[in-house]
């Protein structure tokens, strides 16, 4: 009998992946920050938003020209960073669209809401 004892589970489908280097994670990370300030940026007319966005390119054209076996992922992130866009009139405090991406909840997931100071 042997010690060795396998990584994964035997029979266990596993997809190999390339290690990830933590510069990457931190650059996916800087982009996914920068997508959620360019959608509420953009959505309440902040003087901020281009600024943003000429900073989340720069980002995103790293991650492209550094790691470009992330381009699956990056296409993921931008079906993602399309369901932050939207139309908003007010501030981005009261908000529900800018809430939920800063929280990080699904689209789907409704968020509490008040009607004459009962909370629904």
């Amino acid at each position: 009998m042997s010690d060795i004892q396998p990584l994964f589970p035997l029979g266990t489908a596993t997809t190999p992946r390339p290690p990830r280097s933590q510069h990457s994670v931190a650059l996916l990370g800087l982009w996914c920050q920068l997508a959620i300030k360019v959608a509420e940026a953009m959505a309440h007319d902040s003087c901020d938003a281009n600024l943003l966005w000429h900073q989340q390119v720069l980002v995103e054209e790293e991650i492209a020209t550094s790691f470009p076996e992330l381009d699956e992922r990056m296409i993921e992130l931008l079906v993602w960073e399309s369901e932050l866009l939207h139309d908003a009139a007010g501030e981005p405090g009261n908000c529900l669209q800018c809430r939920r991406a800063r929280l990080n909840l699904p689209p789907e997931c409704p968020v509490p809401a008040t009607r004459q100071g009962v909370r629904l």
